[in-house]
Formats: structure tokens, sequence, C-alpha cells
């Protein structure tokens, strides 16, 4: 009787024809940045973007939390669930009785998503000149340096140092301080460096890369400009390692590595 009762209902949603879908969020700031598509966001936001818009949903509207059956799930309730939770709100089955529709506008926290014009232009002037920059640029952190490494590879392999098999973990290693250093390199032509230079305690470790010498002995964080690519694309990794656990994890799981 259940097989036959659940037959029944799919073949009835079968049958039913879609027209229009239409999303909604409580979210103002996360409405406008859908609006954009994620045009001229940093990568997180613009990857959020191409998903959202890959379900097929085009019409986004926005819906107050406090109508919002996804917000109590998202706050947890030790109350019994409301026909709210089960059945949504009572308007959304009638069109008509819709909230009408709000048009966003940039705010502050939109705005700190924003990728600045300058970084744009630094970085296309970097993929010109060179195409392990383009490599950074479009792909994640692992990817670009995997990439990187096996570059390396191919040139000591040219040379005669003939190498196979798997990436070792010096190889690897290797390459990640190859993009340290050029991402210092770069930075040390901005007239902020200097500045930098003498608040953080800036030098020269025996790997030759950049370390901000603190009062703590042996604990010497490596030097990571803001305005890199490699930067973007750490804080990007870190952050997803910890479930988007927020800054202070971020930064904590960045520490750990570098």
């Amino acid at each position: 009787m259940a097989a036959n009762l659940l037959t029944n209902v799919k073949k009835t949603i079968v049958d039913v024809e879609i027209r229009t879908e239409v999303g909604w969020t409580d979210s103002t700031v996360a409405l406008h940045w859908i609006r954009a598509k994620g045009e001229n966001y940093k990568q997180f936001v613009s990857n959020q973007s191409r998903k959202i818009f890959k379900t097929g949903i085009d019409n986004w509207r926005h819906v107050s939390g406090e109508q919002n059956p996804a917000d109590i799930a998202s706050r947890g309730t030790t109350k019994p669930l409301t026909n709210l939770w089960w059945d949504g709100p009572v308007w959304l089955q009638d069109k008509s009785s819709w909230p009408e529709d709000i048009t966003t506008n940039p705010t502050s926290q939109s705005k700190g998503e924003a990728r600045r014009i300058k970084d744009v232009l630094a970085i296309a002037i970097q993929d010109k000149n060179d195409p392990l920059h383009q490599v950074m640029s479009k792909y994640d952190l692992n990817k670009s340096i995997r990439i990187t490494t096996w570059v390396q590879r191919f040139i000591q392999n040219s040379r005669g140092d003939q190498k196979r098999g798997q990436l070792t973990t010096d190889e690897i290693e290797n390459a990640t301080f190859m993009w340290i250093k050029e991402s210092q390199k770069q930075a040390k032509r901005d007239e902020k460096f200097d500045k930098h230079s003498e608040q953080l305690n800036l030098q020269l470790d025996e790997r030759g890369i950049y370390v901000c010498k603190g009062r703590l002995v042996g604990e010497y964080p490596i030097y990571l400009p803001t305005e890199s690519v490699l930067t973007e694309k750490l804080v990007i990794a870190a952050h997803r390692q910890t479930l988007h656990g927020g800054v202070g994890f971020t930064m904590t799981k960045i520490r750990e590595k570098y």
C-alpha cells in the first residue's frame, strides 16, 4: 500500500508543469551579490553566485527573517514547529500576496567582498608577462601549487636532473616558497612596503623569505602582502578547510601552515 501511494505521488509530481522557479532569501547582502551574478567580486562570492545560478533559478526575491522557514533551522528552536516550517508563509501560494520586490543597493558589507580595480589591473599585468600567474588567478591554491611543482620538475628534468613518480613533499614546499618569494618581490615595488617593513620588523630568513620578527623568539610569521593573489588564495583555502569557521579560525589555520 505504501509503495502504491508513493508511486501515485511521483506520478502527480511529474504531471505538474513548473512554469517558473523563484528563490527567496532574507539576506539583502546575499541578494545583491546574486543579482550582480558575482561579477567584480572576490573569488568566494563569485564562485558561490555561479553555483546558485547553476540551479536554474534566476528570479530571486527578498523575504523577511520572520517569514523565512529556513531561518528556524539556522537558529534552532525548542518549541513545537509551527505552520511556517511545514507549509511556508501563508502568502507563498498566492502570487498577488507576495511581499513587494525590493531594489538592492551596495552596502559596506557587500562592498567588502568587491575586488578592487587596482588588484585586477595588477593581476592582469602579471598574467600578460608570466603564464604562471594565470594559473594562480584561474585555479584554487592546491591546484596552482601542484601545476607549478610539475613545471619546476619539468625544468629540472630538462637540465638532466631526472625525477619520476609522484610529486614529493619537498618539491611542493619549494613551489610554495617560490610563490611566496614572488609575491614579496612584487610587494617590494609598492610604496607601502617600507612602512610595512618598519612596522612589522621584516627580515630575510635563511630561505630568502621575509618574516615578521617580533618579541617571541622562534615565532616568525611569513610576510604575506595584502595585494597578492597568492594571499587571497591562501585565505580562501584556509576558510574552506575550517568549514567557513570565521576570521579567527581562518587565521589560525594559516598560521599553522605558514
